[in-house]
């Protein structure tokens, strides 16, 4: 018989969001044009040391174990955060212009907000399988 290694039952999500942080999608989705953008050869160097430098630091939040028990947002990833913001502004120079860029800009402020009103006071809208909420 294989052994089990988590032993808590995982449970579906219904609806809402976790109380354990948040991901870049749905708090910053404006960062999701970094997918849309093209590399030119003129900025090629300094768009892979950014990326170099960005890499080690994102793993070291990524890898650390405290999740920080309960949060809305994206807490550790707040040590790298500059630095996405600089490979935006690098490989989508004009995106701020771009109706959709600041549609994703106003959804990410909505989504926020909506955490920053609800995030300890309406624990109805949040999800959590593992710890009790209060």
């Amino acid at each position: 018989m294989p052994r089990r290694y988590w032993p808590v039952p995982v449970r579906r999500q219904s609806a809402g969001s976790t109380s354990h942080s948040g991901a870049f999608g749905p708090t910053t989705p404006a960062l999701l044009t970094l997918f849309s953008a093209r590399l030119t050869p003129a900025i090629r160097p300094f768009v892979l040391w950014l990326v170099a430098t960005l890499v080690p630091i994102a793993l070291a939040g990524l890898l650390y174990q405290n999740t920080g028990y309960i949060q809305f947002g994206n807490r550790f990833s707040l040590d790298y955060f500059f630095g996405v913001i600089v490979l935006l502004a690098l490989l989508l120079p004009g995106c701020g212009k771009q109706t959709l860029f600041r549609v994703l800009v106003l959804v990410g402020v909505a989504v926020n907000l909506f955490g920053a009103i609800t995030f300890g006071r309406a624990w109805q809208f949040y999800w959590n399988g593992f710890f009790p909420v209060p």
